[in-house]
C-alpha cells in the first residue's frame, strides 16, 4: 500500500503531538509532582511511535520508543523524574522535530540517537515501581475479542484501523484480525469495522485508554473469555456529527481571498443599485449581501486559531536562553484561548521571539544581582493576550532591571537623534529603543542586546497594521505592548469626508456620531471642548490633525466620538458619507510616515480610501494640547 498519500495527515498529527509533548515536559520540569503530565508524556510518545511505525519511519519510531522507555518507570512511581532525564527527553524531542522536518523534505532520517539515552538507561530506576503496562486486573486479563468501528466522517478509515491494530499490538499479541495487517495496508476495510483477538496482560481499562487515543474511532467493544466488558462509545454521537476535517492552508487562503473579492463586488453592486434605483436590483443585491456576509463569517471562523499556536514554542525558548545565561526565569501565559487570525499568528512568530529573548537575556538580572537588590532569585516573564473589540492586545512584561531613560537619552545624543540640550518627555525617550541599531549595551550576545532587533519588531507590526510601545521603570521591569487588528482581511468602516478628501474610520472605534448643533462647542483652556448628553470631551477638527488648517475651520458639520470602551475625543468632520465592509490593504511604513493611517481599501467604484488610525489621532491631539499648554477637559 502506498502510504505517501497519508503523509500530510501524519505530519499534522505528529506536529501536534510534539507540541503537546514539549509543553508537558516543561511543565514537569517546573512541577515534578504532577503525575498526570507524566502519563500524558507517555501517551504522546506511544502515539508517535505507533504512527511512525505504520508509516515506515523506523528511526522516528525507535527514537520515540527509547524516550517511552525513559518515562514508563515513572508512571506509577512516587519518585519525580530528575532534571537529567528531562534534559535527555528534551534533546530527544529536538531530534524528533529534526526527523519530522527531514520527512517533510523527503530526506533521509537522522539516526535514532540511542547514545542520548545510554547513560540514563544504566542509571538507577525508581524503586518499588510496577510499570503501568504491567499491572493487570486478573478478572479481565487474558484474551479479548475487540471490535472497532471507524467514524463515517473519517477520510482515511483503513489508516485509522491500521493505527488501532498497531497500538493494540504494542500492549499484547494480536492472535488474528479481520482485516489483517496486510489488507489494511492495502486500504481494505469493509463496513469501517475492525475485529481482532488480542492476548495481553493488560486490563480492559488500559485497552480502552489505548483505543481512545486513536482519532476518529466512533465506538469499540471488548469481550473477554469470561464475560463481556462494557461497550465504550468513543466519542458520543453528537461529537461524531461535529467531527472536523483538516484543510490545507493554501486552500483556506484561496477561500479567504475569494470571499474578499466577493465583498468588493458586492460593494460595486451596492453602488450600482443606488444609482439605478431599480427595486428588483436593490432586493437582489441585499439578498446577495446577506449570503456573502454569512459566508464571510464562516470562513473567518475557520481562519481563526487559538493564541496557543503563537505561544507554544515560547516556554522552551525562554528555558533554553535562561539556562545558557545561568538565570532562573519562570514564564507564564494568560489568554491562550483567545482566537487570532492564522495569518497574524504566522507573522508574529519572529517579533515575539525577539521580545522574549531580549527580556530573558538583558531584562532579567542574574540570580546574585536579583538577590542583592531584594528580589527573588527567579525572575518572571508574563505574557498576556486579550481581545478588545476588533483589536488584539499582547503584553510581554518582565520584572528585571528595566530600561534606564538617562542611558537611552545619552545613546540617542551620541547617535545624533537628539540635540545635546534637548530633553524629550520620558515616553518619547523610550521610543528611541526602536531605532535601527540602537542598544544600551557596548557588547552584544548571540541573542542580541536590549534594543537590537526592536526595529525589526516595529517594522513587522507596521506591516500588520499594528503598533508596539514600551514602558519601563528602572529596577522594576519592562513591558512591551502590541496592539493589532483581530483579522488582517476585512474591516467594517465609517466613510467620512474631511475637506476634499474621503477617508475611513474603523466602525468599532466610533462610539457615537451626530450633527453639530449650536452651543455644543465651547472655549476651554485655549482650545475647544464638546458638551453633549453629559459628556465633556476635547474637540478637534480631523482636518487639523491631518495638517489642513484651512479645511479645519469649515469642519463643523458633523462630529464622531472615538475611543475604545468610552469616548475620549470628538472629531469634527464635514460629513459622514456611508458605512462599508472593506477588504484591507496594508498601509506600510511609507504611508504611516505621512499620516495617521493604519491601512487602505478600495471601494466598489474603484476609489482607493485610506483608513485612519484612531489611536494615532488621539495621541496627536494629546500632543497638540500639551504643546499649546491646554488643560485636560474634565
Amino acid at each position: 500500500m502506498d502510504m505517501s498519500k497519508y503523509k500530510p495527515l501524519f505530519m499534522s498529527e505528529a506536529g501536534e503531538h510534539l507540541g503537546s509533548l514539549e509543553r508537558d515536559l516543561l511543565h514537569i520540569e517546573q512541577h515534578p509532582e504532577d503525575r498526570g503530565r507524566i502519563h500524558e508524556v507517555f501517551r504522546h510518545l506511544h502515539s508517535l511511535k505507533s504512527m511512525a511505525a505504520s508509516m515506515g519511519y523506523e528511526p522516528m519510531s525507535r527514537l520515540a520508543h527509547g524516550m517511552e522507555d525513559l518515562v514508563s518507570p515513572y508512571q506509577d512511581s512516587e519518585e519525580a523524574i530528575g532534571q537529567e532525564r528531562v534534559d535527555a527527553l528534551l534533546k530527544g524531542l529536538d531530534l524528533l522535530r529534526t526527523q519530522l522536518d527531514e520527512i517533510s523534505r523527503d530526506a533521509s532520517l537522522s539516526p535514532a540517537g540511542d547514545d542520548t539515552f545510554a547513560g540514563l538507561e544504566r542509571s538507577e530506576r525508581p524503586v518499588s515501581t510496577v510499570p503501568r503496562s504491567a499491572k493487570p486486573l486478573s478478572a479481565e486479563a487474558g484474551s479479548f475479542e475487540i471490535e472497532v468501528v471507524i467514524a463515517e466522517s473519517s477520510r482515511l478509515p483503513a489508516v485509522r484501523a491500521f493505527l488501532a491494530l498497531k497500538r493494540l499490538g504494542g500492549i499484547g499479541r494480536v492472535i488474528e484480525s479481520r482485516p489483517d495487517f496486510q489488507q489494511l495496508r492495502q486500504g481494505q476495510l469493509a463496513g469501517r469495522k475492525l475485529w481482532l483477538r488480542l492476548s495481553t496482560n493488560m486490563n480492559a481499562a488500559a485497552i480502552r485508554e489505548v483505543l481512545e487515543g486513536v482519532p476518529e474511532i466512533e465506538t469499540f467493544e471488548l469481550h473477554s473469555e469470561e464475560r463481556a466488558v462494557q461497550a465504550a462509545p468513543a466519542p458520543s454521537p453528537t461529537a461524531v456529527k461535529a467531527s472536523t476535517v483538516r484543510v490545507r492552508t493554501d486552500l483556506l487562503d484561496f477561500f479567504v481571498d475569494s470571499v474578499s473579492e466577493l465583498i468588493t463586488l458586492r460593494a460595486t453592486f451596492d453602488d450600482l443599485a443606488e444609482r439605478l434605483d431599480v427595486p428588483a436590483l436593490r432586493e437582489g443585491v441585499r439578498r446577495m449581501g446577506s449570503v456573502v456576509r454569512k459566508l464571510q463569517d464562516r470562513i473567518m471562523e475557520v481562519r481563526m486559531v487559538p493564541a496557543s499556536a503563537l505561544t507554544s514554542r515560547l516556554p522552551r525558548v525562554c528555558r533554553d536562553v535562561a539556562r545558557s545565561r545561568g538565570k532562573q526565569v519562570r514564564f507564564s501565559v494568560e489568554g491562550e484561548e483567545v482566537e487570532l487570525d492564522r495569518a497574524l499568528v504566522e507573522s508574529l512568530d519572529t517579533p515575539m521571539l525577539h521580545l522574549l529573548r531580549n527580556a530573558v537575556d538583558h531584562g532579567i538580572e542574574s540570580p546574585d544581582k536579583r538577590i542583592a537588590s531584594g528580589k527573588p532569585a527567579e525572575g518572571r516573564i508574563d505574557m498576556r493576550i486579550a481581545r478588545q473589540q476588533d483589536r488584539i492586545r499582547i503584553e510581554l512584561s518582565d520584572d528585571g532591571g528595566g530600561i534606564d531613560p538617562d542611558e537611552v537619552l545619552a545613546r540617542a545624543r551620541r547617535a545624533g537623534w537628539c540635540g545635546p540640550q534637548q530633553t524629550p518627555p520620558r515616553e518619547e525617550i523610550l521610543e528611541y529603543v526602536f531605532r535601527p541599531g540602537f542598544s544600551t549595551r557596548d557588547s552584544v550576545t548571540d541573542t542580541s542586546g536590549r534594543g537590537v532587533g526592536l526595529d525589526a519588531v516595529r517594522n513587522a507590526l507596521d506591516g500588520l497594521q499594528g503598533r508596539v510601545s514600551v514602558r519601563s521603570e528602572p529596577g522594576q521591569g519592562t513591558t512591551f505592548s502590541l496592539d493589532l487588528p483581530l483579522t488582517l482581511a476585512i474591516l467594517q468602516v465609517l466613510l467620512v469626508r474631511s475637506g476634499d478628501v474621503q477617508l475611513a474610520l474603523p466602525a468599532s472605534r466610533v462610539l457615537r456620531a451626530s450633527s453639530l448643533r449650536p452651543g455644543m462647542l465651547v472655549e476651554q483652556d485655549g482650545g475647544l471642548a464638546l458638551f453633549s448628553t453629559g459628556l465633556r470631551l476635547p474637540f478637534v477638527a480631523l482636518a487639523e490633525l491631518l495638517g489642513d488648517r484651512a479645511a479645519a475651520v469649515q469642519a463643523r458639520g458633523e462630529v464622531v466620538l472615538v475611543g475604545r470602551e468610552e469616548p475620549v475625543l470628538a472629531l469634527g468632520l464635514d460629513r459622514i458619507t456611508g458605512h462599508r465592509e472593506t477588504v484591507l490593504k496594508s498601509a506600510g511604513r511609507l504611508l504611516r510616515a505621512i499620516g495617521p493611517y493604519s491601512a487602505a481599501t478600495v471601494l466598489g467604484d474603484g476609489q482607493p480610501v485610506l483608513i485612519l488610525d484612531v489611536d494615532e489621532l488621539i495621541a496627536r491631539d494629546a500632543k497638540r494640547r500639551r504643546q499649546r499648554g491646554e488643560g485636560e477637559p474634565g
